[in-house]
């Protein structure tokens, strides 16, 4: 079975600035892959690649067997086939730092948005299963409350619901407690373990190494905008080949 997610040579700069210097990996159905490493190492910048919120100047990307097309070189690079790109982007759930919720709409509002607007999907049947997945993410009395009614980990839990909705073959996570308090930040991270132990394949951006040990297959260091090391779970936190992911572990405290 060929990958659900496969990056290959991937490039991205910011102006003078290069972020991602030839990033290749793919992730299999079913699979757990934290992205670890420093700030500014190109993490958020190679998720945000996948469902081309940063269009990369080179470098092939392909959801589901299928390629996205591209046209253009380097900064001038930009999606060829809108229709495709908006089908392959309804594979990818994604869920950010800010919980980008509206804040006129009520949560089940929010959660119900894409299927029916975007995908044109039945309102019952969506209501139904946005309601569903409110129970699941456990805020299903917050239906009729706005966003601001929320604290941070209540709009984070609506914001992974809200992703949920749309079916997504892959959940992509953007350090998605590093704007949480500390105890709001269980209450995320449950979520997400549940999500894991489903066998959903995710990738994760984390800051968190106990978490990113206890949900991954697999981890993959980013150091400078390259694979600095990548494997187990098991190899990467005991067996660590370089001198710069031992750096980086011992600076987060592991």
């Amino acid at each position: 079975m060929s990958p659900i997610i496969e990056l290959d040579n991937i490039h991205k700069s910011f102006g003078a600035l290069e972020v991602l210097k030839g990033i290749s990996l793919s992730a299999n159905r079913g699979e757990v892959i934290s992205l670890i490493g420093s700030s500014g190492s190109g993490k958020s910048t190679l998720l945000r690649c996948i469902n081309m919120l940063e269009v990369p100047n080179r470098g092939a990307i392909k959801i589901d067997g299928e390629e996205i097309l591209l046209k253009g070189s380097e900064a001038k690079r930009e999606p060829a086939n809108l229709a495709q790109l908006h089908r392959l982007r309804s594979k990818l759930g994604m869920v950010f730092q800010s919980f980008n919720l509206w804040a006129h709409k009520s949560v089940l509002e929010n959660i119900m948005e894409a299927p029916i607007h975007v995908l044109k999907r039945d309102k019952d049947e969506v209501r139904e299963q946005a309601l569903d997945l409110l129970e699941k993410v456990g805020i299903s009395e917050k239906a009729n409350s706005y966003p601001n009614q929320l604290s941070g980990g209540q709009q984070q839990r609506a914001a992974i619901a809200r992703a949920l909705c749309i079916n997504p073959d892959v959940m992509l996570f953007d350090e998605p407690t590093s704007a949480l308090d500390p105890e709001l930040e269980g209450e995320v991270l449950r979520v997400i373990k549940l999500l894991a132990d489903e066998g959903r394949t995710m990738l994760l951006v984390t800051h968190d190494m106990k978490f990113a040990k206890e949900v991954s297959d697999r981890i993959i260091f980013l150091d400078e905008g390259i694979i600095g090391e990548q494997g187990t779970t098991k190899q990467v936190f005991e067996n660590t080949k370089s001198e710069r992911l031992k750096q980086f572990l011992g600076a987060a405290g592991h």
